[in-house]
Parts: C-alpha cells; structure tokens; sequence
C-alpha cells in the first residue's frame, strides 16, 4: 500500500517518542527499528527536498532519544547520526541543482570544460563563471583525513538560490519537525592499540590516516601520535586491514543491498586498494545488470563508488564497460518514471567525469558514444528539470 512521505513521518515520530518513554532496552530498540524502516521506505522514495529535511530532523530527533538510553544503544544513535548527515548531503546536492537549473534558464556566462575527446573541449551553463555549482564533477582528490569530515557550504549569491518550487508558485508545506536542525561535527575517537572500532565511518578515517599521502603537520598531537604508532605495529596494520576487506566482503557476499547497508560500504571507497575496488564494483554492476527491476541502491551506490575511488584505481576499461551497462538501462527504462531515471542519469554522468579525469577516448563510436549521445539527445527535452539537467550534462562530455 503506498503511503505518503507525510504520512510515514508521522508514524515515525509516534515511534520515536514510543522509544523516549519505553524502559527496557529491548522495547527501545524495537521501536527504534520501527522508525528506522519507515523513514527508510521514505528515503526510498526521495520524494522532494522538503521531505529530506524532515528526515534529518527525525534521525536526529531518533538519535538523541538513543543517546539518553545510554551505552547499549550509543551504536544505533551513531548510525541515526550517519544517516542525517548523509540525507543533509543528498539535500545540499538537490538544493545545488535546483540552484544550476535555474539561474541556466534565466541565461548565465558559459565556460569550456574537456570532453572525452582529447582535441576539444565542451561548454557548459554555470552559476557565477563557476564550475563548482555543477553537482556531478568529480574532484580526484587524494585522500586524507579531512575528507571524512563535513565541511561548511560557501553561501551562494541570491540569484543562484533562487527556488526552482518558488518560480513555479508551488505552495509551501509546513516541516514535520519545525526545528533547524544545525549542521553535524563528527568528533572521531580514535581506538586504543588493538581497540575495537565502532563503526565503519571510524575505520575509513583510521584507514584514511595511514596512507603514505597524509600531510603529517594537518594533525593534531593525539591523532599525530596513533599514525605513527600504528605504522611502527605491523600486527595493528594487518587488523585493520583485514576488517576493511571482510567489511567489503560480507557486503558483496550479502544478498540484500538497501540504502543504509550500501551506505555503510561506499565510505571505505576512497582508501581501498585497486583489487578491492574493483570487487566492490563487480558486485554493484552485476546486482545493476542482472536484476530484472533497477536496482537504484545498487546503482547510487556504484556511482559513488566510482566518485570518490582513489584516482587510478579504476582502469579505463571497467569505466568503458561500466558506462555500457548504464546505456543499456537508459534504454529500457520507462521514460515518465522520473525519480529513477534522474538517478540513473546521475550515475551515467559520474561515469563520464571519471572517464574525463582518467582521460579516456577511445568509446566506440557505433556501438556506444553514438546511440547513447542520441539518447541522451532525447532526454534532453524532458519536462523534469533535474532530469534534463543531467541529460544536457552527459551529453556535454560526449561531444566531440
């Protein structure tokens, strides 16, 4: 039965306080997973902006709960946590292409980026002269501790905030949970030798503190003196670099692939090595494949995978026969479902700035570049602004 995002958070929050008065820890962990697959089912919907924010405002609300319940639930508090500052990303990356789409209808300067072509460039509409308003680049950047930590989004100038919903006079719905909820600062406590590490955003950052490209005068003493003690423990070493594989492992070897469990694994992307993304990205391009339905978990999760991977851990080839099975979805998809073909226009754009960066030329023209440029072509003209939007994008780093 189909039940609106209203509706759910409503239930939600019936479930939330359920657990703020419950004693036992069992019964607060049963209506803690409650709420938890309701707004799951919602976040499976990304029904509009409005509705994310209310989503963050009930994690944050179901975390707090958590915490007061004390240590046997702080885990589960956590991942409300993560899952509030993940959903508070997706609405920033909406908020900017609401932002792109529409300062590009009102006409704004236009800049040359590189195509897939090694002799020409491409031109894109921007906000402001400024590429970083475009929500699907790639940056390439090598990874260091700073990456796992959120930072704070420059203010735009009013122009490219203007509301996509506003120009076209939608009403506006009052938010489930009227209280702002402010930005998250993850405070990371990192493990004593031989420590148990609590959950798999701390591992990335661990992970992400040993590699040889951390910039040493970046840290703090105390984080300063775990890198360097770590490194001289080769036992310590192989301990967390035997979890980060089994973490990857039971994933793949895992049959059920939902939004949080993916969301789990793609933090480690940017510190696994090559074969390890590479496994990582069989197993989401054989669930995107093979499932007769479109699997968008799958699919979001492969993108952000090939997003944030170290630069060089994916070879030209696997992104050339990545970007194949993402053309061969875009060709059976049914076009008036718009939720999932923006999602899978998202994922084929990610693919084409890695191939970008990675500088790769040679798709083949007859059997890929062509049909999925004429595709691509088509969905241009499509009367969902998000959806044309990415189409136009793709298609700017096809040209030739």
């Amino acid at each position: 039965m189909h039940r609106s995002a209203k509706s759910a958070l409503i239930e939600a929050k019936r479930h939330i306080d359920a657990a703020e008065k419950a004693q036992s820890t069992k019964d607060i962990i049963k209506q803690y997973q409650k709420a938890k697959n309701i707004l799951a089912e919602v976040d499976a919907k990304k029904e509009d902006a409005p509705s994310l924010k209310d989503m963050i405002g009930a994690f944050l609300e179901l975390a707090n709960v958590l915490e007061n319940k004390g240590p046997a639930t702080q885990d589960k508090a956590e991942k409300c946590r993560q899952r509030a500052a993940a959903l508070e990303q997706e609405l920033n990356r909406i908020n900017t292409i609401t932002a792109t789409v529409t300062v590009s209808l009102l006409g704004v300067p236009q800049i040359a980026v590189p195509s897939l072509s090694k002799s020409s460039t491409t031109i894109v509409n921007v906000a402001n002269n400024s590429a970083a308003t475009l929500p699907t680049t790639s940056t390439g950047n090598v990874v260091s501790p700073a990456t796992f930590i959120p930072q704070q989004q420059p203010r735009s100038t009013p122009q490219a905030t203007v509301s996509l919903s506003a120009a076209i006079g939608s009403p506006k719905t009052p938010l489930l949970f009227s209280k702002k909820a402010d930005r998250e600062t993850f405070v990371y406590h990192l493990p004593a030798p031989g420590g148990q590490l609590e959950t798999t955003r701390q591992l990335a950052y661990c992970v992400a503190l040993l590699q040889n490209s951390v910039d040493e005068t970046c840290l703090d003493p105390d984080t300063l003196k775990w890198r360097r003690n770590t490194l001289k423990n080769p036992d310590e070493m192989i301990r967390v670099e035997t979890m980060t594989r089994q973490v990857v492992t039971e994933f793949i070897e895992d049959g059920v692939k939902d939004a949080i469990v993916v969301e789990e694994v793609v933090q480690l992307a940017q510190v696994l090595h090559e074969e390890t993304v590479r496994s990582l990205l069989t197993s989401f391009v054989d669930t995107v494949s093979k499932s007769e339905l479109l699997h968008l978990h799958a699919m979001e999760g492969l993108a952000k995978v090939i997003q944030c991977a170290t630069p060089g851990s994916i070879n030209s080839g696997d992104l050339v026969t990545i970007l194949q099975v993402l053309y061969t979805r875009l060709q059976t998809i049914h076009t008036p479902s718009t939720n999932h073909l923006c999602r899978l226009l998202l994922a084929v754009s990610r693919v084409l700035d890695a191939m970008v960066i990675a500088q790769v030329g040679d798709v083949d023209r007859i059997t890929l570049h062509g049909p999925l440029t004429a595709r691509l072509h088509e969905l241009k003209s499509n009367q969902d602004p998000f959806a044309a939007f990415q189409a136009e994008y793709a298609t700017q780093a096809l040209l030739n």
